[in-house]
């Protein structure tokens, strides 16, 4: 079951910026990111795509109107996953468990899947692992999806590519506002 949307906490506080803005003049969002992780790649309203610099990796930011809700966000972010995500199947690896989803610190669903990622051809190119994230506050619904090569080769002794990526992408999940009129 979808929990009920809340209402935003708001601040009083000055806004801290600590990356790069970017705004959904349409929907009235916004989220930072560190430009030395990410580069922004496709932006319309609606739809942002952050590509990783140092890791095979995609953050996809989608927004619409809250008639959608949380669920069917997931839905169809998982329907475009699957026509470069062969094989998918839920993660259910605890260390790669999501511990409390939630955007702008709105709480939402989600969930890990892996698969093998395959090219326009359909060949098989490398192992993937995908997180979904999906919240709503009442005025947008917002899913954010994480993309990841080769999710499970470790970088140092105990943290892998996915657990690397996903712990930048919470940079960005921290940051989201959901109304930056």
């Amino acid at each position: 079951a979808t929990p009920a949307p809340t209402q935003t906490p708001g601040s009083d506080s000055p806004e801290a910026v600590s990356g790069t803005v970017w705004s959904d003049e349409e929907l009235a969002y916004s989220f930072e990111f560190d430009e030395s992780v990410f580069r922004l790649g496709t932006s319309e309203p609606g739809l942002a795509v952050l590509n990783g610099i140092f890791f095979d990796t995609q953050v996809v930011i989608r927004a619409t109107q809250a008639a959608t809700s949380p669920g069917q966000l997931i839905a169809e972010q998982i329907g475009r996953v699957d026509r470069f995500l062969i094989g998918r199947v839920a993660d259910q690896d605890p260390y790669d468990a999501v511990l409390g989803p939630s955007i702008g610190y709105v709480r939402g669903e989600g969930g890990v899947f892996a698969g093998t990622i395959v090219n326009q051809d359909g060949t098989p190119v490398a192992p993937g692992g995908v997180t979904i994230l999906a919240a709503t506050d009442g005025r947008i619904t917002v899913a954010v999806l994480v993309i990841v090569g080769t999710p499970d080769v470790l970088l140092g002794e105990d943290t892998t590519h996915q657990k690397a990526v996903r712990s930048a992408a919470d940079e960005i999940l921290k940051s989201f506002e959901w109304d930056s009129r």
